[in-house]
């Protein structure tokens, strides 16, 4: 065994060997891509080059037998040449310029998301989350108007994306990116999938002792739980995002978490308690809300 994986080694060096200087330099960046499979504007992210470009010496290495086409347009490496590519990376390339290629790919995957996100999550819910400026505005155009059909693609990426931010310490892009995936997973009913990106979020957030991260966090985390029918788990949770709203003095967000208590204490059938939170969102101006039922989507 041994002696045939210095065999494969081997071979990954000769092909190696043979790609151009910026080829090469792909190959190696390739290494700290953790999605399974990507499209060529991930690339380009990652890499810092104009699409043409990337697409030009994505094929070089196509031809180069070191990455695959699987089907059109979609790319992966094998895990042994993934596992070349990231030595070859680690060994060659500074910390700098792999920082930079980790926040190049998580920019895009934040902005590609947070399009993919506004067909299906309501203008009220997106006013409390802005991602900011994308760092290639030229990728997220190119991707154009994106079906939520792009997280069935790319949610795989998307988790891939948080847990690579908190592995190199990008924690405001962990919960960011945790946050624009959240209505897909929610509507879909991947609630573990939910709960395992929120908790990462929420450590972050911690890390960052940021009050309107721990607030978003929270909230979303307690969605996967409201949707579970955990009711003491989700209020526990509501009330820790509450906290934070204090400390943030965003009265629309306290608001907007009264209502989601309000609405896990009608689901659980304390319909007093339910009132109780309902009747705080008209002491904070916001009486035109309604206590909420259990069919009533999360905000």
């Amino acid at each position: 065994m041994a002696a045939e994986i210095r065999t494969v080694g081997a071979a990954f060096a000769l092909s190696y060997a043979q790609l151009s200087s910026p080829t090469q330099r792909v190959f190696r960046l390739l290494g700290l891509h953790t999605g399974s499979d990507f499209d060529v504007c991930s690339v380009a992210a990652l890499v810092g080059l104009p699409l043409p470009r990337a697409q030009h010496l994505l094929d070089e290495l196509i031809d180069g037998y070191l990455v695959e086409e699987p089907t059109a347009g979609r790319y992966r490496l094998h895990d042994l040449v993934r596992e070349y590519a990231f030595e070859l990376c680690t060994a060659t390339d500074g910390d700098d310029e792999r920082r930079a290629a980790v926040e190049g790919l998580l920019d895009f995957y934040l902005h590609a998301a947070d399009v993919a996100r506004r067909s299906i999550e309501s203008a009220r819910s997106r006013r409390f989350f802005n991602p900011g400026s994308p760092r290639r505005s030229d990728l997220v155009e190119e991707l154009g108007t994106l079906h939520p059909r792009w997280f069935a693609v790319e949610g795989g990426n998307l988790a891939a994306a948080v847990t690579l931010a908190m592995e190199t310490g990008s924690y405001s892009y962990a919960w960011r990116l945790a946050r624009v995936g959240w209505r897909y997973l929610y509507h879909a009913g991947n609630l573990d999938e939910l709960i395992a990106l929120q908790e990462q979020a929420l450590a972050a957030a911690r890390a960052l002792d940021d009050n309107e991260a721990i607030t978003a966090s929270c909230n979303y985390l307690a969605s996967a739980y409201f949707r579970q029918g955990k009711t003491q788990q989700c209020l526990e949770i509501l009330e820790l995002a509450v906290a934070a709203g204090q400390r943030l003095g965003n009265t629309a967000w306290l608001a907007l978490l009264n209502g989601n208590m309000s609405a896990a204490y009608f689901n659980a059938g304390r319909h007093r308690e339910a009132v109780e939170h309902a009747l705080q969102l008209s002491h904070r101006g916001t009486c035109s809300q309604r206590v909420s039922t259990s069919r009533t989507p999360w905000n």
